[in-house]
């Protein structure tokens, strides 16, 4: 496979600069390059282009596992609340 010509914004060496918005962040057309330590332009072509397919792999199964934790917190919360809420209404008659 040829690697030469690869855009810069779809390499794995890539990283893109955020400038801050009045309620988000927006991308800029810059980034910081880990191979070359230098900042380069996003559509810029570099022949040490690396693939972001295990990057996108690995980030996947990482938030996967994240939703998975917030999922079980949210339920422990809900049970806790609806635990308090049959109390408040269903208190002990002694």
């Amino acid at each position: 496979m040829d690697r030469k010509n690869k855009a810069c914004w779809n390499c794995a060496s890539f990283n893109a600069f955020y400038s801050r918005g009045f309620c988000n962040f927006i991308k800029t057309k810059k980034g910081s390059c880990s191979v070359k330590k230098e900042i380069v332009d996003k559509g810029g072509l570099c022949d040490r282009w690396r693939n972001t397919f295990h990057l996108r792999s690995h980030r996947k199964r990482l938030t996967l596992k994240a939703l998975d934790q917030i999922l079980s917190d949210i339920s422990a919360i809900r049970q806790i609340l609806e635990e308090e809420n049959e109390e408040m209404y269903f208190g002990d008659d002694e």
